[in-house]
Formats: structure tokens, C-alpha cells, sequence
């Protein structure tokens, strides 16, 4: 089981269990993270790594990561500056769902689905 402070970021169903029979040994893993968006960009990421996720899943989990780094990255966001600077050479959004190109990669999709004409807007 994960921890972030006093917060169990995984092992939610074993911890569960555990409450059912004290009897069971256990230790927790305590991670390191700066922000809670931090956390919530390393459970997606985790939660993607699951090979059980429907196509639907895994473009929620894909927009709850973007949406995560993207509110880590904090600073400036209201002038025109910030925009036009973060928007443009930092994201790299394409399509109609917005997702960057490294969250699609690491969410094994893969170079092929991201160039394919049939992936629904993922390419360039």
C-alpha cells in the first residue's frame, strides 16, 4: 500500500481486506510528492499501467493526467505571455481530445495509433 502523508494513494482493496482480518501483517510504502496534483498524475499513470482498462478508461485517465501535470506546473496562467508561451512550446495538444503526446505514449497507445488517419484526431 502507497501513502502520501496521512493519505492511502494505493491499495485501497487491500486495505479493505486488512480491516477484515487484523490478524494479517502489512507495511505501507511512503512516496514522495511536492502537490496533490502531483499525486493525482502518478495514480493515473499507475491506473494506466492496468491492462483490463476499456478505450473509454483509458482517455479518462489519459485527461485526469493532463489536467494533473498540467495544474503541477502552476505559475502564471492568466496573461497573454503565459499562454501563448505554455500553450504553445510546452503542450503540444492535438485533436479534439487534447491530450499531449507524451500522455498518449505513456498510456501505450503507441506511435502508430497517434500517427494512424483512423485514431480519431490523436495525430498530428
Amino acid at each position: 500500500m502507497s501513502i502520501w502523508g496521512n493519505t492511502l494513494v494505493d491499495g485501497h482493496n487491500r486495505y479493505a481486506i486488512l480491516q477484515k482480518h487484523p490478524e494479517i501483517c502489512f507495511s505501507t510504502m511512503p512516496l514522495l510528492f511536492e502537490s496533490r496534483e502531483e499525486v493525482l498524475a502518478w495514480i493515473c499513470k499507475n491506473q494506466l499501467g492496468r491492462r483490463n482498462l476499456t478505450p473509454e478508461q483509458k482517455y479518462y485517465l489519459m485527461g485526469k493526467q493532463y489536467e494533473a501535470e498540467k495544474a503541477a506546473h502552476g505559475g502564471d496562467r492568466k496573461s497573454s505571455d503565459a499562454k501563448s508561451s505554455s500553450l504553445n512550446a510546452n503542450l503540444s495538444l492535438s485533436g479534439p481530445l487534447r491530450a499531449r503526446k507524451k500522455t498518449i505514449l505513456q498510456a501505450n497507445l503507441g506511435w502508430f495509433m497517434y500517427h494512424s488517419k483512423n485514431s480519431r484526431g490523436l495525430r498530428q
